[in-house]
């Protein structure tokens, strides 16, 4: 026992202890190093740079973009919307991409792929890869080859996913997708300027900093911005809030949401309804690019409105470029051009509101030339002295329009000058479209060079010259009159709405809630079916639906640098510029439309630069749509089959009005009843019930002109000529109109223009 409690301890343990004991104070040093390193780092004079640093390096926010709001047609058809469109590309830096040679395995297949769905040969796609992947494998750089040529949509994504290697994981094949939010019009260029376009660029925005709860750091950012049209117009309401949120990076490629105070989620932005039909506009479009480009016009504009509320349910803007158009101004509204004779109706309203002129009125036109305050003026449709003031509209004569408005206003022209104020035509008409043209009018009150000039202005006024306006005010006053006075405002957008529920309305407006008199608004609008019955708007006139409309066919001064030295409308080389105009509404009676069309032509590039002639056309095609698209308008098939049969089996065939033995001499050879109520006078008139047909004594005083509607042309331009009358004849068969009504005081050398049908 006392020989184990003497032994020595081991040597090979002493030195095992010892080691441990080296070991542990030496990892208890670099403890003690390590601590000191991190506590010096924390307090010490460096501690704040480097924390911040690596909050900057690990932790950042990024914008969660608020999507913009969509634009919808009065029919809720979405016109306007924001979607996601992508990018693919192949990162050549994947792990294993090189490795195990995917690239050459797959490129000639991909090639090819890539060839069927954005066009190319799969020879030049093939080269395209080659070049880029053998470029990085020599320089380790671009790491990033972009596939797609344009922004796609998420289908094509899915069918680009299926492609050889980019079918692989991203890991290995190198797939590689971005994402961008873009603007979309599902109706494509239909009414493109109206609703607006927007581009992506980049901007200066100030978020949140990850290092403190008070700075802002400046960033830049993609970010939509509207260049035009509804889009810019309404872009506080469209654009939403953008968020933002605070990440944590976990990885090169992957960052984790963390919480934070500045976290803001996004609010998307409102959406906005308007008034516009999109079948409407699409048959505008369609038949206003057809005429544009078959008679070589530069441009052409329509705007269709409804009649009670002012809704545009229209608004095309086409320019030519070569074989195509582009809405790519805004014409009818930023657009200003001296109007013609489509102002006429301005002046009339004028002649009978202020001056007390009767349509039965005669003005002597001295044949269609004359000479005014020294300077000359020509009428195109009038040839004869006297007409009366209702012809004169139907016939737009210039002259005519001069001389009554000069007679009447050189004296004080501030009463037309302050007259085309109240009717609107002074100022602008603020609808929600940005870039609206302010009317160019000149008044007495103006001092200046080329301003008012005394014998001249109010003359060129009166047809339509020396100031310049928009083509949407002379809609405008049109509409007014066929709304019996009151001027509505036009309106594009009904209401602007989040999630469904409505933020803000817009309810109808009135910039004047009566114009004029209902004494002249009456006047007005027979002088305007005149037009359309017997003047230069015949074009229109059909046997479905009644129009009322006026004609204008202007001048357009060479403002470009290239007008003649003497005269400001012809160019250097000769030619002229026109603005063709055909404005109106209809059905004449009860109106619920109103359209103008307006048109830019060379007298090079056509001959058809007239208004009836050229904007016609597209007004009659966008009514007729409009007519076809109301049944309640048309007559029923039972009671038009019933009005035929009545037509058909019980009245007699008609006998012109005329001389008394030739309409005898008719009715006996085609053994007709007859009923004679006549005095046996040399002219008589007929008319028929279901029986017979009842011939009465026509009375036709001398100093009267005398009723021929239901006469033959032949009867009816000899009972007109022999009292000295001029007489224009539209169509064939028998009289059903006259311009100038019977019973009213007859002056020889006055114009009637007689309208026949069979």
């Amino acid at each position: 026992m006392a020989t184990d409690r003497n032994k020595q301890p081991s040597p090979i343990k002493s030195t095992i202890r010892r080691r441990v004991q080296t070991l542990y104070m030496i990892m208890l040093a670099v403890g003690v190093l390590i601590l000191g390193k991190i506590l010096y780092i924390q307090f010490g004079p460096d501690g704040d740079d480097l924390r911040d640093k690596g909050k900057s390096v690990n932790f950042s926010f990024f914008r969660q973009e608020a999507m913009r709001g969509d634009i919808y047609s009065k029919d809720m058809e979405l016109i306007a919307t924001s979607q996601k469109r992508y990018t693919v590309g192949i990162d050549f830096g994947v792990e294993d991409f090189i490795k195990n040679q995917y690239f050459s395995k797959h490129y000639v297949k991909l090639s090819g792929q890539m060839a069927e769905m954005f066009g190319g040969s799969p020879a030049m796609w093939q080269q395209r890869l080659k070049t880029a992947y053998d470029r990085y494998v020599r320089d380790k750089t671009p790491r990033y080859f972009k596939l797609t040529p344009r922004l796609i949509s998420y289908e094509e994504l899915v069918r680009m996913r299926s492609f050889a290697l980019l079918n692989l994981p991203p890991n290995k094949g190198g797939r590689s997708e971005d994402d961008e939010i873009v603007r979309v019009r599902p109706f494509g260029e239909l009414a493109a300027r109206t609703i607006g376009k927007t581009t992506t660029t980049p901007v200066k925005v100030e978020r949140p900093s990850e290092l403190s709860d008070t700075t802002t750091k400046t960033r830049t950012e993609m970010e939509v911005k509207p260049i035009s049209g509804l889009e810019q117009s309404f872009n506080h309401r469209l654009k939403g809030v953008n968020g933002w949120q605070l990440r944590q990076k976990i990885n090169s490629r992957f960052w984790q949401p963390v919480e934070s105070p500045h976290n803001l989620d996004p609010k998307d932005g409102c959406d906005v309804i308007t008034t516009l039909d999109m079948d409407v506009q699409d048959i505008a479009e369609t038949m206003l690019s057809h005429q544009i480009l078959t008679n070589r016009a530069d441009w052409g504009c329509a705007v269709v409105m409804e009649t009670a509320t002012g809704n545009i349910r229209a608004m095309a803007n086409l320019t030519r470029y070569e074989d195509r158009c582009v809405e790519d101004r805004n014409y009818a509204v930023g657009g200003r051009f001296e109007p013609g004779s489509t102002f006429k109706l301005a002046s009339l309203l004028a002649l009978l509101e202020l001056a007390d002129y009767q349509l039965t009125d005669s003005v002597d036109v001295e044949g269609g030339v004359a000479i005014i305050d020294k300077r000359s003026y020509k009428d195109d449709h009038t040839g004869y002295d006297m007409i009366s003031v209702k012809d004169m509209f139907a016939q737009s004569s210039n002259i005519g329009f001069v001389k009554s408005i000069r007679e009447e206003f050189r004296d004080d022209p501030m009463d037309f000058v302050d007259f085309l104020g109240q009717l609107g035509m002074r100022d602008t008409l603020d609808i929600c479209l940005n870039g609206e043209a302010k009317p160019m009018m000149w008044s007495p009150k103006d001092k200046g060079a080329n301003q008012w000039i005394p014998n001249l202005t109010l003359n060129k006024m009166a047809y339509g010259y020396g100031f310049e306006i928009s083509p949407l005010p002379t809609r405008t006053l049109f509409h007014a009159v066929a709304n019996n006075g009151v001027m509505v405002r036009p309106r594009l957008v009904t209401e602007v709405s989040r999630y469904g529920e409505s933020i803000e309305e817009f309810p109808v407006e009135y910039i004047n809630k009566k114009i004029c008199s209902d004494a002249t608004i009456t006047k007005a609008r027979e002088c305007l079916e005149s037009v359309v019955d017997a003047g230069t708007g015949r074009i229109l006139r059909n046997d479905y639906y009644t129009v009322a409309a006026k004609t204008g066919t202007s001048q357009m001064l060479f403002t470009d640098g290239t007008a003649s030295k003497y005269n400001p409308y012809v160019d250097v080389n000769g030619r002229r510029q026109y603005l063709a105009t055909m404005v109106g509404y209809f059905p004449a009676d009860a109106p619920k439309y109103s359209i103008i069309v307006c048109m830019k032509s060379y007298t090079g590039n056509t001959f058809n630069y007239y208004g009836a002639g050229l904007a016609g056309p597209v007004f009659r095609a966008v009514a007729d749509r409009l007519y076809a698209s109301h049944t309640e308008w048309q007559p029923t098939v039972e009671t038009k089959v019933k009005s035929d049969t009545v037509e058909r089996e019980f009245k007699p065939a008609p006998i012109k009005g005329g001389d008394y033995k030739a309409v005898r001499r008719v009715i006996r050879e085609l053994d007709v009843p007859l009923c004679d109520e006549s005095e046996r006078e040399q002219w008589v008139k007929t008319s028929r019930d279901s029986a017979q047909v009842v011939v009465g004594d026509l009375n036709i005083p001398e100093n009267l002109v005398p009723n021929v509607i239901g006469m033959g042309a032949k009867d009816a331009l000899y009972v007109l000529e022999s009292r000295g009358m001029h007489v224009t004849l539209e169509g064939v068969g028998v009289v059903v109109g006259q311009s100038v009504p019977s019973g009213t005081t007859l002056q020889r050398g006055q114009h009637i223009t007689l309208r026949l049908r069979r």
